[in-house]
C-alpha cells in the first residue's frame, strides 16, 4: 500500500491498430520524469494507481512477452495495479485494471506511480486533499513521522517544494486543522481545480449502497429514461471509469462492474470502508491483504489473507496512515486489522442470487431457466428510479 492516490482526469483511450504497432516492451530502462529509475526497479502494491511512462505499452492476456497483446496503452494512461508481481522474461509484470475497463499484464519498468507526476505549485498557492486521506509527515519521505492524517477535502498552503524523496515529489504544507509539515503530491489538487468532497474521482473503487436491500439500475446513458443494461445486487464491488454528468436530478457515474459497464446514480454508492460498521460479514477483494497486529502500516504482519476471504468486524473503523481500519477474524485467523478500503460488505443471499441468475440467463438449462424465471419475477427492474425495487 502506498501514499499515491488516483488522479482525477479521465483519458479516453483510442483503439489502435495492432499489426500497425511494433511491440515496445524493450530491454533499455525508461527515466520517470520526476526521479530516475533502473530497470526492474518498480514496485507497486495492489491498489497502486499507476501511469503508463513510454509512448506505448502492450497490455498483454497473461505475464511475459509471449503472451497475446491485448490492447496498447498510451503514454500517460492510468491504470489501478490489481495483481502481480510475477517475474518472466526479465521484467516484473503487474495485472492492470486500465481507465477504460482494459484489464491485463504489463512489464513494470514502463509504469510509474501516479503520485510521481510533478503539479507544479508554487510557494502560496492554495491546494486541497483529493480522493483520499492523506499523511501530513514531518519531513519529505515515506519513512518519516506522520504528524497528522488529512481528511480527503482539506485545505492547504504550499510553504515550498517540490523535494524528491523515494521516487515521489513532496511539498511542505500549512494546514488550518492539522499544522505543517510534507506530503506527497499525488493527492493534492488546486483548490480552483478540485473536485467536489461530493464526487468520485476515476479509478475508485465503490460499492452499491442502496440503504433497503434492493438493486441499483445500471442504465445505457446517465439519465431514468435510459436502458437498463442489469441490476447491481446491493453491496456490489464496481470501478468508477467517468462522470459525474448531471441528469434528471442525480449525478451519474459510468462504471465497471462484473455485470458490464454502465452508468449509475452517485446516490447509491460509497467507499467501501463507509459502509462496514461493527458486526458485518465482510469479504476481502482485490487481492492479498495484509492482516496486523493494529491499525497501521508500521504494525506487524499476523497473516496474508486470500481475495474472496470472508471476516467478522469486530472493532473501527480507525484512520492511520491515510487509510480506514477494522478489527477482523474469523475461524481460521485473527483477531487482527486490515484496511476498510479492501472489504465489501458481503451482500444478503437473496442479492447474491440475483447476480447469478444474470449470468445463468446467458446460456440456461432446464433447471436454470426456472432459476432465472423465479428470481426476476421477484426483481422486475423500476425503469424511472436509479434504484429497482
Amino acid at each position: 500500500m502506498s501514499e499515491q492516490g488516483v488522479r482525477s482526469g479521465r483519458r479516453r483511450l483510442r483503439p489502435v491498430s495492432l499489426v500497425a504497432l511494433v511491440a515496445v516492451l524493450a530491454t533499455a530502462a525508461l527515466a520517470v520524469s520526476v526521479a530516475p529509475r533502473g530497470v526492474g526497479a518498480a514496485d507497486f502494491s495492489t491498489g497502486d494507481s499507476v501511469v503508463v511512462d513510454t509512448d506505448f505499452l502492450n497490455l498483454r492476456e497473461d505475464f511475459g512477452t509471449d503472451a497475446e497483446v491485448a490492447t496498447v496503452l498510451e503514454n500517460g494512461a492510468t491504470a489501478t495495479v490489481a495483481g502481480g508481481p510475477e517475474e518472466a522474461d526479465g521484467y516484473s509484470w503487474y495485472e492492470l485494471d486500465v481507465e477504460d475497463g482494459s484489464v491485463g499484464w504489463a512489464a513494470s519498468d514502463f509504469l510509474a506511480l501516479a503520485a510521481a507526476e510533478d503539479p507544479g505549485f508554487s510557494e502560496g498557492d492554495a491546494v486541497v486533499v483529493v480522493g483520499s486521506s492523506l499523511n501530513l509527515r514531518a519531513e519529505a519521505g515515506l519513512t518519516a513521522d506522520v504528524v497528522d492524517v488529512m481528511a480527503d477535502g482539506s485545505a492547504a498552503t504550499v510553504l515550498s517544494g517540490p523535494v524528491t524523496a523515494d521516487g515521489l515529489p513532496w511539498y511542505e504544507l500549512d494546514t488550518e486543522d492539522y499544522g505543517q509539515g510534507w506530503s506527497a503530491a499525488g493527492f493534492l489538487a488546486p483548490a480552483d481545480d478540485a473536485p467536489s468532497a461530493d464526487t468520485f474521482p476515476d479509478g475508485a473503487t465503490l460499492v452499491v449502497q442502496t440503504g433497503d436491500g434492493s438493486t441499483l439500475n445500471l442504465r445505457e446513458e446517465p439519465s431514468i429514461d435510459a436502458d437498463v443494461v442489469d441490476e447491481l445486487p446491493d453491496g456490489s464491488s464496481v470501478v468508477v471509469l467517468y462522470g459525474p454528468e448531471s441528469a434528471d436530478g442525480y449525478d451519474w457515474y459510468e462504471l465497471n462492474t462484473d455485470l458490464g459497464v454502465g452508468w449509475s446514480a452517485d446516490e447509491f454508492l460509497a467507499y467501501p470502508a463507509e459502509s462496514i460498521a461493527v458486526g458485518d460479514t465482510v469479504t476481502v477483494v482485490d487481492g492479498t491483504l495484509n492482516l496486523r497486529d493494529d491499525a497501521g502500516l508500521d504494525a506487524d504482519v499476523l497473516d496474508t489473507l486470500p481475495d474472496g476471504t470472508v471476516l467478522e468486524v469486530s472493532d473501527g473503523p480507525v484512520s492511520a496512515d491515510g487509510w480506514t481500519w477494522f478489527e477482523v477474524s474469523n475461524e481460521d485467523v485473527g483477531p487482527g486489522w486490515v484496511a476498510g478500503e479492501f472489504l465489501v460488505v458481503e451482500t444478503a443471499g437473496g442479492q447474491t442470487l440475483v447476480a447469478e441468475a444474470a449470468a445463468e440467463e446467458e446460456t440456461p438449462t432446464t433447471t436454470e431457466t426456472a432459476t432465472v424465471t423465479t428470481t426476476a419475477t421477484a426483481i422486475a427492474p423500476a425503469s424511472s428510479s436509479p434504484a429497482a425495487t
